[in-house]
């Protein structure tokens, strides 16, 4: 499986974006905690986007967390290894 994520063979990039109440009005929330299957994290941006690369075809958990916020989880399903998958998620 190592061999595979790293040559990049079968696997897609996840991007998203995490907003306030509102994945499309919200407004950002930069620095939140974005975690992928419990062992992979990423932080947001300035813009609240964040970045997976090499994300294996399957069904994924991500959970979303920051101080004064409610953590989510939620999932994500990949489903090709072309293109790039969104998933952008809401903190109330």
């Amino acid at each position: 499986l190592d061999l595979v994520r790293s040559a990049g063979i079968g696997t897609a990039n996840l991007v998203g974006f995490v907003r306030e109440n509102d994945i499309y009005q919200g407004a950002a929330v930069p620095g939140a905690k974005v975690l992928l299957d419990a062992t992979t994290s990423a932080f947001t941006d300035a813009n609240g986007y964040y970045v997976f690369d090499h994300v294996a075809i399957g069904t994924h958990t991500i959970k979303t967390s920051k101080s004064g916020y409610a953590s989510q989880t939620t999932t994500k399903d990949v489903v090709s290894s072309s293109g790039t998958h969104w998933k952008s998620i809401a903190l109330h």
